[in-house]
């Protein structure tokens, strides 16, 4: 009977997806409207994020959806962490429009992930390719509260945003992301 051993190669691919099977975290379950709330609401998916760099700029899809908010008002959303020795925010991270039913739903763009949550900028590498250019840290772990404010009323709504820091998996991703010249740390 022949033996075989696995190339190199193999064995490092198979190392690399055990490592990231291990690190990988689990799923936080969705928020949800209280039924039968009176005033306006508001809920977060997903209400926990990570500061993985790659993570949450190419994989985590951030949204924050209301109700019973003034039809055709203008409703804007921060977030701040207001019980840490630095207190962070508020930074305004996306706004909506109320539907005609008293709801809306906005995603946070992927630059206003760059900017506020990561505290990093765009540039450009030698190829002159987008690249994300990390000189601070990204916002501290933690838990943050979100506001949700209209523009003509004076109707508000209040929920929270988890901040936790980058897993193992996603600072290997990063690391990955810098050496592949996607991410440049300075």
């Amino acid at each position: 009977m022949k033996h075989t051993f696995p190339s190199m190669y193999q064995f490092v691919v198979a190392v690399l997806m055990g490592f990231l099977l291990v690190t990988a975290g689990c799923g936080h379950a969705p928020m949800e409207f209280t039924e039968n709330a009176a005033g306006p609401q508001i809920i977060v998916e997903p209400p926990v994020i990570s500061t993985g760099i790659a993570t949450l700029v190419n994989s985590t899809t951030l949204i924050f959806k209301g109700k019973g908010f003034p039809a055709g008002d203008a409703v804007f959303i921060n977030i701040q962490k207001t019980e840490t020795a630095e207190p962070v925010g508020p930074l305004f991270i996306a706004d909506a429009t109320v539907q005609p039913d008293g709801t809306f739903s906005t995603e946070v763009e992927k630059i206003v992930k760059i900017n506020e949550l990561l505290r990093a900028n765009l540039g450009l590498n030698d190829e002159m390719e987008k690249i994300i250019v990390v000189s601070k840290s990204p916002i501290p772990a933690g838990i943050y509260t979100v506001h949700a404010e209209c523009m003509k009323s004076d109707q508000t709504a209040q929920s929270r945003l988890i901040v936790e820091d980058a897993s193992m998996g996603e600072s290997f991703k990063d690391w990955l992301g810098g050496l592949l010249g996607k991410i440049e740390k300075k």
